[in-house]
């Protein structure tokens, strides 16, 4: 019966790892496409403000007229802020990801009766196994001296 249990635990936490690789080879978004975007905003990001730092050099040194400064410069800012804006939108999907997992993570410990209690982190106050020594969301340390949570 144990062996049983035990498999089950496996194929479950299996079927996690593979998912999303087979979802995201049939063209699902995953976490790689998502970092990919991430990296190309990054990327358009940082190549806009540099475009606002030509623009206000040249127009510092009278290359640019005023009204056409202006217009380009606002342009420039309402893009770069729509790229800022998009960029965190990724990072914060990527944050949850990372929280979804870390969640089904410990639910999958505390099944197989690997974790003994459950307690929340002392820093963030995400809920983390009681012998941890590190919370894995925000990495604060867990000092042994303060009880933070209570046995499941």
């Amino acid at each position: 019966m144990a062996i049983l249990a035990i498999s089950v635990v496996i194929c479950i936490s299996l079927s996690f790892l593979i998912f999303p690789l087979i979802k995201n080879v049939r063209g699902g978004i995953g976490a790689p496409s998502i970092i990919a975007k991430l990296s190309e905003l990054e990327r358009r990001e940082q190549r806009a403000l540099e475009e606002i730092q030509t623009l206000t050099l040249d127009h510092s040194l009278g290359n640019v007229a005023d009204d056409e400064y202006e217009k380009k410069l606002s342009s420039g800012r309402l893009d770069a802020g729509r790229m800022i804006h998009e960029r965190e939108q990724y990072e914060k999907v990527l944050s949850d990801l990372d929280d979804h997992i870390e969640f089904e993570v410990l639910e999958l410990r505390i099944a197989s009766g690997r974790v003994h209690g459950v307690g929340s982190c002392s820093s963030c106050s995400c809920r983390i196994d009681l012998e941890a020594m590190i919370c894995p969301k925000c990495f604060f340390y867990q000092d042994e001296s303060t009880p933070y949570g209570e046995a499941v």
